[in-house]
This record gives structure tokens, C-alpha cells and sequence, in this order.
């Protein structure tokens, strides 16, 4: 099986399966210090398919399952493994990939992540945070048309490793919009992903 390689948030992974929304951040040769495996499995163990046992959540192990998707398992901060559903839409196995899980990986590693929108203005971070809905993408889209660089949309982790600076890991370089936002930007859905669970956002 082909394995692909990235370094993303901080960290070396191998992947079983493709990643696009990662593709700035892919590598050609591994080195020796990967600290984490994404593997791909036809099934897991028949406890973890059983919808009614999960999720299961431990210091180190979470286990969840998503109906039509797929089974997840994070493990120790070092490994997520992938069990799709039959016929599941590539586009939505990676959706809870990059976010629940990635999440939970951050978690068990002892990183601060945030949901949050996050714009480069100079040598400066700014992050808009806020509930679902409120409109942080929206803004940090609109922002981009001003010539701000965009950091992260969704899942950011955040570096403290520095006295008095807080830094914040780039990530995949693209926004989760509504219709009525791409309209008002000019944008052309028809260059974009739609959202599985959205029917309006791309």
C-alpha cells in the first residue's frame, strides 16, 4: 500500500490514505522521527462497530463512530485509524479525520488547539473565535479579499513553547462557506467541495 508523507501543525505523519486538503504540506521521504500514523482498516474489532459502545473515551484511546462513514480510533497522541464504511464518500471520511480526530490526537499530545478563524497581519496572529454560525470564516474570507493571509479555518493548534509568544501552526489552506457568502464574495462554487452534512456550504 502506497503511504504518503506530511509535516502538519508541528508534526511528521504517514498517512495509508491521501490527504488533498494537505497537499502544501506533503513531503516526498520520511525521515526517522514520525510522530504520527494515520492507518486505514477494512473493519475494526465488531465491539468498536457497534454504534451503542460509542463513543468510548480513555486518557489515551477515543473511539467513535460516524453512521454511512466510518469508525475512528485515536490512540497514545501517535495513531488514528480509519475503518470506512462500505461505499462511504472519501470527502467525508477525511472531513471527521481532519477535524474529531485530528482534535483528539492534539488532545491526548497535551496541545492547545481552538476552533477558530485566524488571519497573518503583519508578524501578527489574529483569531476569531465564536460559536457555530457566528460568521468566523465568513470574516476571515471577506478579510482575504484585503490582502490579509489566511493561517487556519477550523481546528487551529496553537504553539506555547515560547515565554510571553503564542504562535499558531498553519493549516490547510481553505474555508468552509456558505452559498450566500461565496455569492457575496464573487466566488464560483462550481471550482468547489460541497459539504456532505451541508447541502449550502462548500
Amino acid at each position: 500500500m502506497k503511504q504518503y508523507y506530511y509535516f502538519y501543525a508541528g508534526l511528521e505523519i504517514v498517512s495509508d490514505l491521501p490527504i488533498p486538503e494537505w497537499d502544501v504540506f506533503e513531503y516526498s521521504k520520511p525521515s526517522n522521527n514520525i510522530d504520527v500514523f494515520i492507518s486505514l482498516e477494512n473493519s475494526l474489532n465488531e465491539e468498536s462497530k457497534i454504534e451503542e459502545n460509542l463513543p468510548f473515551i480513555s486518557s489515551n484511546n477515543y473511539r467513535f463512530y460516524i453512521p454511512s462513514i466510518g469508525t475512528y480510533r485515536v490512540e497514545n497522541g501517535r495513531k488514528i485509524t480509519v475503518a470506512p464504511v462500505s461505499g462511504a464518500n472519501p470527502q467525508a471520511v477525511r472531513l471527521y479525520l481532519l477535524g474529531s480526530a485530528m482534535g483528539a490526537l492534539y488532545y491526548q499530545r497535551g496541545f492547545l488547539s481552538i476552533h477558530a478563524s485566524v488571519l497573518q497581519i503583519g508578524n501578527t496572529s489574529v483569531a476569531f473565535c465564536g460559536t457555530v454560525g457566528a460568521g468566523k470564516s465568513t470574516m476571515v474570507a471577506h478579510l482575504t479579499r484585503k490582502g490579509y493571509n489566511l493561517v487556519c479555518d477550523d481546528l487551529c493548534r496553537l504553539d506555547l513553547s515560547k515565554k510571553d509568544q503564542i504562535s499558531v501552526w498553519p493549516a490547510a489552506p481553505s474555508f468552509k462557506l456558505w452559498q450566500d457568502t461565496i455569492n457575496s464574495l464573487g466566488w464560483d462554487n462550481k471550482t468547489m467541495e460541497r459539504d456532505h452534512v451541508r447541502y449550502d456550504k462548500f
